[in-house]
């Protein structure tokens, strides 16, 4: 059993819209015990759950609180409602000018996911904006962005911009004078991912909802929860925010339809993906699930472990949780698919698909193409070279340090 900081599970019992009378019971608790409003401020800073968590305390527990600390939050929760006002803004005229052009797009995360799972543009902290689009017009959507001042992050010579595509899912873009990052998508996650290719089918089934008054297209709210909980696996559900996002859509959106869920969900094998998403929202934030899901999310042991790793690595200290390239996270995304053939064409495309820095170093001849799958595995290999002999380096350096340490305290002892 996991025991947490007083600050950790005064984040978990307030990152929630609304609250029942136990969980309110353990905030008082927690409160009258004395909690470190530094080390709170900065970990719901970390997981992007400040403005969630100001609001439910202002509004249930002012009086408990100093009010140094409510101001601090106020002022950052403020903060974030401009910035969200700025880029929801931008999204719209990106939208609008894209329209414009002929190329429809779905904003995704950010602006659209606080509207679609929150219900409120205010209560959920996002940095960046991120628009799918179809594959065929991406150039057309380069060429748009560029024109209003948008840069490539990763300026790639045009002959390699078809193979880009073919590996990747998404590119960004970004704007000086505004500060915005926008990344544009092709496709919902690598293409070596099997729950990835059901993304042409999504459009479909999109719906509309308002964005500052204005209608824009969404995900499907039965898309977007599977999207969510494929996206929190392969980060290895390292925030909090993202836990939060898989509760509040189940809260919102009453009448989402479990069946086609788990269908999709088992479909396209992301399933156990599904599952502990719906478990960790059940079991860390009290996400009221229909009794059939809760029964089945709760039953599984393999779901079971992956939630424990979760909720061990949730609030780790200190420093920061490791990437989405990290062989942890890589070797947990892998846990959670199911068959055998997914988790073979995932590993090998961790191992051997170019990224856009490898795709530039071979001259764009197609006689030369297979090599390219020979560039990541060597390159990932001389990094594990140079780790394992700078780690060497280190244990060596230390032995070296605690023996002379000792033979100084055994001269000591000898007089």
């Amino acid at each position: 059993m996991i025991t947490l900081r007083p600050e950790d599970e005064l984040a978990l019992c307030s990152a929630r819209t609304s609250i029942d009378r136990d969980c309110a019971e353990r905030v008082r608790t927690l409160l009258e015990g004395g909690i470190d409003w530094t080390a709170f401020i900065t970990s719901t800073g970390r997981h992007a759950v400040l403005p969630l968590v100001y609001r439910t305390l202002r509004a249930n527990f002012s009086d408990a609180i100093p009010e140094q600390v409510l101001n601090c939050l106020r002022i950052q929760y403020a903060t974030n409602i401009g910035r969200n006002i700025i880029l929801a803004k931008e999204l719209l005229r990106i939208v609008d000018l894209l329209e414009t052009d002929g190329v429809s797009s779905i904003p995704i995360k950010g602006p659209s996911l606080a509207v679609a799972a929150y219900g409120d543009l205010a209560l959920r902290s996002f940095d960046d904006l991120d628009l799918l689009v179809s594959r065929r017009d991406v150039e057309r959507v380069r060429s748009a962005l560029t024109a209003k001042g948008y840069s490539p992050t990763l300026e790639l010579p045009r002959e390699e911009e078809p193979r880009f595509l073919r590996f990747h899912f998404e590119r960004a873009f970004w704007h000086q004078e505004r500060a915005i990052l926008l990344e544009i998508h092709w496709a919902l996650d690598y293409p070596y991912y099997s729950f990835t290719a059901a993304a042409e089918d999504i459009w479909g089934r999109c719906e509309t909802i308002l964005l500052e008054g204005k209608p824009i297209i969404s995900l499907a709210p039965e898309d977007l929860l599977l999207y969510l909980c494929a996206h929190g696996a392969r980060h290895r559900w390292q925030r909090l925010a993202w836990i939060c996002d898989v509760a509040e859509l189940i809260r919102t959106r009453q009448a989402l339809q479990w069946e086609d869920v788990i269908n999709r969900a088992e479909q396209s094998g992301s399933a156990r993906m599904l599952e502990l998403g719906l478990f960790l929202a059940y079991d860390l934030l009290e996400a009221a699930l229909p009794k059939s899901i809760a029964e089945r999310v709760a039953g599984g042991r393999r779901v079971q472990a992956l939630a424990g790793q979760v909720r061990e690595g949730l609030f780790r200290e200190p420093g920061p949780h490791p990437e989405s390239g990290d062989p942890e996270v890589n070797f947990f995304f892998f846990r959670t698919m199911l068959r055998l053939g997914d988790k073979v064409k995932g590993v090998l495309g961790n191992i051997m698909v170019p990224n856009a820095f490898e795709l530039g170093l071979l001259p764009s001849y197609a006689f030369v193409f297979p090599l390219y799958f020979l560039i990541r595995p060597l390159r990932l290999m001389g990094k594990a070279l140079r780790t394992a002999s700078t780690s060497t380096f280190w244990i060596q350096e230390s032995v070296r340090s605690e023996v002379s340490k000792g033979e100084k305290d055994f001269c000591k002892r000898l007089g």
